[in-house]
């Protein structure tokens, strides 16, 4: 059995207690396993080795024996309790142990992991051992506010067990010295301000954040009563933390978006300018192959002439459907830029929902009509393809008019 629940059973089995200067006197009754009880705790050396007991109207003190060698005094009933004493300031090395919870928050602001509080309000009156027995309300609470003060602690610039210091922009001090009383009040937005700490992405701009906000919050406060303003306004100290950490990373993001776009805006126009730069050179095979059919088609008169003018139009053939072929292949690339960059431009939006994005819009607007002008071009251009390829047909057919 642990320290914690020996004293808790020891408590249990009084029948009143005095508690003065860390100091708890308690009157158990006399039976054999209260008896037994108490003897093992003074072998634990958890209370004095001896025990007093009112016996013909004195108070005799008892050396602590076993239950079989008291006299028969002690066992008849004739002596109804006894009274032992336990030294809390000599347990506190072995076991957190405290009277209430004002003492339990005086002595110790930062929770330890588990203690004893021997007479818990919240908890009619009962020996309590938390977080074991009791976890709700100010315990609860109590617990919390470990975790606010070691973010507090984690943001300052200097720091002790019992005050932080904050230099940035403004000095600001924290005690960490609060009263029971403030742990009334629920802390709403502890578990955000949590998570918003755990990110490890900027570190040390919610760090300075944090400590704008405490100036903000705390300046017209005397350095006591600072932490107790904290807790007891917690709820609002949170907001204001979070509202300004928002207002930062939405700026943050902006930049970051602004940044990124303008950055594939300039690769997709590259993109599209390359499209439009390979067919426009690749379409001057059209005029070339014109210039070479009109300049060679003559009479079909002979095999050579034949020869001559069945290349001619075997040549107008290829550059017609080579021609074409790319300007399909083109208006695919042309098709996938296109939805790269809607797509992703919908995912910025969706990022920075609510805010007004005018210069995206723009890019997208010049993107756009960049693929309209292209997909026009390449539409004339494979027109213009088979066109030059219909004259030449002509030309060849007249060629056996002739």
């Amino acid at each position: 059995m642990s320290i914690l629940n020996d004293v808790k059973t020891l408590v249990e089995n009084s029948i009143s207690k005095n508690y003065q200067g860390r100091i708890l006197t308690l009157n158990i009754g006399m039976n054999e396993n209260n008896y037994n009880h108490a003897f093992l705790c003074s072998e634990r050396y958890l209370i004095s080795p001896y025990f007093n007991v009112l016996h013909k109207d004195n108070v005799q003190s008892v050396t602590f024996r076993n239950w079989d060698d008291l006299s028969d005094v002690f066992k008849s009933g004739v002596i109804k309790e006894f009274s032992i004493t336990l030294d809390l300031s000599e347990l506190g090395g072995r076991a957190e142990i405290f009277y209430d919870a004002n003492e339990l928050v005086e002595l110790r602001p930062s929770a330890p992991e588990k203690f004893l509080i021997i007479t818990l309000s919240i908890n009619s009156d009962k020996c309590t051992i938390c977080p074991d027995d009791y976890d709700k309300n100010e315990i609860m609470r109590y617990f919390q506010v470990k975790k606010i003060w070691g973010m507090l602690a984690s943001c300052a610039d200097s720091s002790n067990h019992r005050d932080l210091v904050y230099l940035y922009r403004n000095k600001i001090e924290l005690s960490f010295s609060y009263s029971y009383a403030d742990l009334s009040y629920d802390f709403d937005g502890l578990s955000k301000l949590e998570m918003i700490f755990l990110d490890p992405l900027h570190t040390e701009e919610k760090r300075q954040i944090l400590q704008n906000c405490l100036y903000s919050f705390l300046r017209h406060e005397k350095k006591s009563l600072r932490l107790p303003k904290l807790l007891r306004d917690f709820t609002v100290f949170a907001s204001m933390f979070h509202e300004s950490y928002l207002a930062f990373t939405v700026g943050f993001n902006f930049d970051k978006v602004r940044k990124e776009y303008q950055e594939k805006f300039r690769e997709y126009l590259s993109k599209l300018t390359s499209i439009l730069h390979d067919t426009l050179t690749r379409s001057l095979a059209i005029p070339v192959s014109g210039v070479i059919s009109f300049a060679a088609m003559g009479r079909s008169s002979d095999a050579n002439s034949i020869i001559v003018n069945f290349a001619a139009i075997a040549l107008s053939i290829y550059t017609a459907f080579t021609i074409h072929f790319l300007a399909s292949y083109q208006r695919v690339l042309v098709s996938q830029c296109k939805n790269e960059y809607q797509t992703l431009f919908f995912s910025l939006r969706y990022e920075l929902k609510g805010l007004e994005l005018e210069d995206l819009k723009n890019k997208e607007i010049a993107l756009n009509s960049q693929c309209s002008t292209i997909d026009k071009i390449l539409t004339f251009v494979s027109t213009l393809s088979f066109t030059n390829l219909a004259l030449n047909v002509l030309m060849y057919a007249h060629t056996f008019m002739k």
